[in-house]
């Protein structure tokens, strides 16, 4: 008897267990990440260097939002994976324009560094020649 009370009550937290993880999980936490990630992605310049990857995140993300409120779970969290792929290619192309950047400002005072040693060089071969010459 104690055997097959204990097996019924196993047998209905197993079934408890089963709905619980078949019923989607509520999105509002991915939709709340992704709001964070699209603020976060304004402040580090994604206005300027993917504005159209942003405009579209936060499209998806009130499109999510909207699902969420219709209770449409399921197509929220879609949206809101949608909005999170949409702002991390904003971020990545923002860190890859700034790089850009970097990059020729650093080629640039490179370059300047060079006129100016060429610049002294020539200046040094000058007065080693007035030298010679007098």
């Amino acid at each position: 008897m104690i055997i097959n009370k204990r097996l019924g009550i196993s047998t209905l937290f197993l079934i408890i267990c089963i709905i619980g993880c078949a019923s989607p999980p509520n999105p509002i936490d991915k939709i709340s990440n992704v709001e964070m990630r699209i603020n976060q992605a304004r402040e580090g310049d994604a206005n300027e260097y993917a504005p159209l990857e942003l405009k579209l995140a936060s499209d998806k993300l009130i499109e999510a939002k909207v699902l969420y409120e219709t209770k449409n779970y399921e197509q929220a969290r879609y949206k809101a994976n949608e909005a999170l792929v949409d702002v991390e290619l904003a971020e990545a192309k923002t860190r890859s324009e700034k790089t850009k950047k970097l990059a020729k400002e650093m080629q640039d005072s490179i370059n300047v560094f060079r006129q100016e040693i060429d610049r002294t060089f020539m200046n040094k071969k000058l007065n080693e020649e007035n030298l010679l010459m007098e």
